[in-house]
C-alpha cells in the first residue's frame, strides 16, 4: 500500500510552506496532489514515491 502525505509531511520534509509549495504545484515544478473525493472539502494528499521522486531529481540536478 503506498503511503499518503499530508501538506504537514511535506512541511517538515523541509521543502517549504504552504504557500511556496502550492506555487511549485502551480507552476509545474512540483508533484501535484491527489484528491480523495469529489467534495470541495475533500482530503488533499501527494504520494510518498512522487515526493522522493522529486527529491531524487532535485539532489541529482544540484549535483549532490
Amino acid at each position: 500500500m503506498k503511503r499518503l502525505l499530508k501538506i504537514e509531511d511535506i512541511e517538515k520534509l523541509g521543502l517549504g510552506k504552504r504557500t511556496t509549495i502550492w506555487r511549485k504545484v502551480n507552476s509545474g515544478e512540483f508533484p501535484k496532489p491527489i484528491k480523495l473525493g469529489t467534495s470541495p472539502q475533500s482530503p488533499i494528499r501527494w504520494s510518498e514515491e512522487a515526493i522522493n521522486e522529486y527529491l531524487n531529481n532535485l539532489f541529482n540536478n544540484n549535483g549532490s
